[in-house]
């Protein structure tokens, strides 16, 4: 497939990729850098496309595979941990869902104990990979993953608290 006919199919269906990715996808910002990397992609790759009338759907499938690489590269740290607090409000207000996470993730890390709150603001916050985290703390690498997981844990079931949920419904009230 030459770049004139790419740039017709892809003019056909544009407004439909666009539609698909948008939906899929958080904030219109993640849905643009998902939208240039399927683009990005069909290009590339459009010499492996051997039957043009299958052009949308073949742009489709590249669309949802994207979409579905994004959500699995957010799942590499636990839902509202981003860079810093500020950033955390800024994301937020950006999505469909609104502020309600980040009162809870600031609820559940004053519970959590200092040194699981510390770790998991280094790793997560901070983005210090596991070997730089164990040098500071002056630990094995594998402890440093094993209370990684217990502090995650520990997280996870401070957020679900039944006593963090009823002091949310005070502060909010």
């Amino acid at each position: 497939m030459d770049n004139s006919q790419f740039t017709k199919l892809l003019a056909e269906c544009e407004n439909a990729v666009k539609r698909f990715v948008y939906y899929k996808t958080p904030s219109k910002a993640d849905g643009d850098d998902v939208l240039q990397e399927t683009l990005l992609t069909a290009y590339t790759r459009r010499e492996s496309l051997n039957q043009p009338k299958k052009f949308k759907a073949w742009l489709l499938s590249i669309a949802a595979n994207k979409c579905n690489d994004f959500y699995r590269k957010r799942a590499t740290y636990p839902e509202g941990l981003p860079d810093s607090d500020h950033a955390l409000e800024n994301a937020l207000q950006q999505t469909r869902y609104g502020l309600t996470i980040a009162d809870t993730v600031q609820e559940a890390l004053a519970y959590l104990s200092e040194s699981d709150a510390t770790l998991l603001r280094l790793v997560f916050i901070d983005r210090y990979k596991l070997a730089e985290v164990a040098q500071m703390l002056n630990i094995p690498t594998g402890t440093v993953k094993s209370r990684l997981h217990t502090a995650k844990r520990r997280f996870k079931a401070a957020i679900h608290s039944p006593l963090l949920k009823t002091n949310l419904k005070e502060l909010k009230a």
